[in-house]
């Protein structure tokens, strides 16, 4: 038993994975289209907790998509058989008013109605404080398998349902999806603390009759979230575009059912459900830098291609919550800590974050939540206009190759030692270990930790990306902690006082120096548009433009080059371009001395050349380097580079969503989606796979259903001959590169 409950948690992702087969390539379908209109944004910044119309509007938030509204039982059913939803309405019309979108979250605990517990008794735990060391009563839960518990949870969520329906229409199309709670919050468990007494009921004098049953175990609260789940899908797919759901990703009967539950077709494949399907990622929006990242990103990629091979496609939230005010490092430098938690969630692909209303209305933060609403719900590399990559590097304990056994100690979770002897090696480039105890935890005790830990547990020992990536061929020097000469790494929220960029950029960076360089990759869908069309022309070379905005620390008078690689030649090391003149597509930046950080924009224009000769959609993915070019003084120091954004500004991009729209899974709210009948869930990956590669002919209608059929048929015979050997590997190995 003890080994069952240690055993590590990639053995149980690689169990479930081995129930489902996974599509491989490097296109992550969009999330469903849950307003209607794809020119209306549904994925970005919202607010967090429940909203209040007198601390938000549209004009403190300028840059919030949504707010939640979050309600108690209590406050809804204060007597049994009474529903009072009076003050949720009115949060709607105030939302609806300020232009915000809607999420609604009905808790049951806390906000046990007194009523409940009198009638079916409760289980009471020794919770004294909350997460985040308030003082609190809240230690009461229902049981959750009483049969009049349910009959009650029942009836209310009827009329839940009845009340959300009877909306005006202007107020229930503004209602993007409801998040499914069933225990305590909207957490998997269902209580919180330690059982210290279960009572079955209370009579008159107030003391407690019998001993109550025990609280469920986990097989039990299993089976009731389910149930809970269906009553929600059956009373909601009607008329919400989506339900949300926070499944526990260990447990996979709860997985199963949501990819069940997504792909469930009749006849010839039209979808059963209207109601698209959410996932609560809590890990992904609670700071940055947390150990097990590796392991929840692989998870949850997987996850996403396990829903897009059976049809359908999964979104994401997640919540930003008051342990940016508590815990010590993110305290520490607030606006530094928001700005590398967009950073974190945009590379685990996070559609919708949720930032406390304190920062949301401030002005000084805009442009972190104009980055993360710039790059939020662009899952799908093809339907994408912009990339970037922040570098970093991270100091993986777990990794006994990079650091072997030998030198830094035991390669076990709980070894101190292993985690001070990496950080000593690397802390003269600025690596630092402050809470050594919060390091050895599991995640939710790592984001908690008191001070930077720049070494961690199965974290991303790379860079934070979206679309843009560091190749191989790149020769840098990883930095922690490179503040500018204007200020000092502690950087705390003064209202009205802009925020330092320095504070900002210099937690993670990247050095090259006069004979390294920095090679960087699109991922191989991202120009596919542009290669498909280069392809059918009969043109020698196809222009590309692109926008390119740098962060660097102008430092030292040395010049850097962005260079444009050949596309007839795999990346390579550059000569230094010292006693040479640089290409005459590149470029060049000249360092100022200035102290400070800058960002450059450049317009850059690739040139696709000899492409019908590459066969393979990595040889004809485009790169560009980041090239030392020396100085003409002696202060020849390393450039010091934070952030790398590309746009692309091709008009061919209008023709984007044209072309590859039809490709995407549609929305299914309000309208059920009927795929072509010669498309199953199996074929469907591959056909949109090889329309990637070959648009659909303009010509007639009747051209394009034969060229369309084709495809299919084409398609259908590439998947036959490689079925035997998916259901043997289960999954592709070296799927993921982290």
């Amino acid at each position: 038993m003890n080994n069952m409950k240690s055993c590590d948690i990639s053995l149980l992702i690689s169990f479930f994975f081995s129930r489902h087969n996974v599509i491989g390539g490097d296109r992550i379908l969009q999330p469903p289209n849950l307003t209607g209109d794809r020119e209306k944004k549904a994925f970005g910044v919202w607010s967090w907790p429940s909203y209040d119309p007198s601390t938000l509007d549209r004009r403190l938030g300028p840059n919030v998509i949504g707010v939640p509204i979050i309600a108690h039982w209590r406050s809804v059913e204060p007597v049994r058989g009474v529903y009072k939803w009076d003050h949720i309405i009115s949060k709607i019309e105030a939302a609806v008013e300020s232009a915000f979108y809607v999420s609604l979250m009905l808790w049951i605990s806390p906000g046990t109605p007194q009523w409940l517990f009198n009638e079916i008794g409760f289980i009471e735990t020794d919770r004294k404080i909350d997460n985040f060391n308030r003082k609190t009563n809240e230690n009461k839960f229902p049981h959750y398998d009483n049969y009049k518990f349910r009959d009650y949870f029942q009836s209310l969520i009827i009329e839940f349902a009845m009340m959300v329906k009877s909306l005006p229409l202007n107020l229930k199309s503004s209602i993007l999806f409801i998040q499914v709670a069933e225990g305590s919050t909207g957490d998997p468990g269902g209580y919180k603390g330690n059982v210290i007494l279960s009572s079955s009921q209370l009579i008159s004098n107030n003391s407690r009759e019998k001993q109550g049953p025990p609280p469920l175990d986990k097989t039990n609260y299993t089976k009731y979230r389910l149930w809970v789940w269906d009553l929600y899908l059956r009373h909601f797919q009607s008329f919400i575009p989506a339900l949300v759901f926070n499944p526990d990703y260990e447990i996979h009967q709860q997985i199963d059912w949501i990819l069940a539950t997504g792909s469930k077709r009749e006849g010839l494949g039209t979808r059963i459900q209207n109601t698209n399907i959410g996932l609560k990622m809590g890990h992904f929006s609670h700071g940055y830098h947390i150990s097990s990242g590796k392991e929840r990103k692989l998870f949850y990629l997987r996850l996403l291609r396990n829903a897009q091979v059976r049809g359908f496609s999964i979104f994401s939230r997640g919540e930003m919550d008051k342990e940016i005010e508590t815990s010590g490092y993110a305290h520490h430098n607030i606006p530094q800590t928001l700005y590398w938690s967009a950073l974190y969630a945009l590379h685990n692909f996070l559609d919708i974050w949720n930032v406390l209303v304190n920062y949301v209305s401030k002005p000084q933060l805009q442009s972190i939540f104009q980055l993360f609403n710039r790059y939020a719900g662009q899952r799908d590399p093809i339907l994408s206009r912009h990339a970037f990559i922040a570098f970093r590097q991270g100091l993986d304990a777990s990794d006994t190759f990079r650091f072997p056994v030998a030198r830094f100690g035991g390669a076990q979770r709980n070894n101190k030692f292993r985690y001070k002897a990496i950080q000593t090696a690397f802390s003269h480039l600025g690596a630092r270990l402050e809470d050594v105890d919060a390091v050895i935890g599991k995640a939710m005790v790592n984001r908690h930790r008191k001070g930077y830990n720049d070494v961690g547990w199965k974290i991303f020992d790379s860079d934070y990306q979206r679309h843009l990536y560091l190749l191989p061929s790149s020769k840098s020097i990883p930095l922690w902690h490179v503040y500018d000469n204007t200020s000092t790494e502690s950087s705390h929220f003064v209202e009205n006082v802009a925020v330092n960029n320095s504070t900002l950029y210099g937690r993670f960076a990247r050095a090259i120096n006069s004979s390294q360089h920095l090679d960087l990759a699109f991922t191989s869908s991202f120009f596919q548009l542009h290669i498909s069309k280069f392809l059918q022309s009969r043109s020698s070379a196809l222009l590309i433009h692109l926008k390119i905005a740098i962060i660097y620390l102008d430092r030292g008078t040395a010049a850097f080059a962005i260079v444009p690689a050949n596309y007839s030649q795999q990346p390579k090391n550059y000569v230094n371009y010292k006693n040479e003149k640089p290409p005459s597509t590149a470029t060049i930046i000249r360092c100022t001395n200035s102290g400070q950080w800058h960002r450059h924009v450049s317009y850059l224009t690739l040139q696709l050349n000899d492409i019908k000769q590459q066969s393979s959609p990595t040889e004809r993915c485009p790169h560009i380097s980041i090239v030392h070019l020396g100085s003409s003084s002696s202060m020849d120091l390393p450039l010091i580079f934070h952030l790398v954004e590309i746009q692309d500004l091709s008009s061919v991009y209008s023709l984007r969503r044209d072309y590859y729209s039809k490709t995407v899974i549609p929305s299914v709210s309000p309208i059920a989606v009927t795929p072509s009948p010669t498309v199953n869930s199996k074929s469907i990956s591959s056909f949109q796979e090889f329309h990637s590669y070959y648009p659909k002919s303009p010509s007639s209608n009747q051209q394009q259903h034969k060229h369309r059929k084709d495809l299919i048929i084409q398609a259908n015979s590439k998947m036959k001959k490689t079925h035997k050997r998916k259901r043997k590997a289960h999954y592709p190995q070296g799927l993921f590169s982290f």
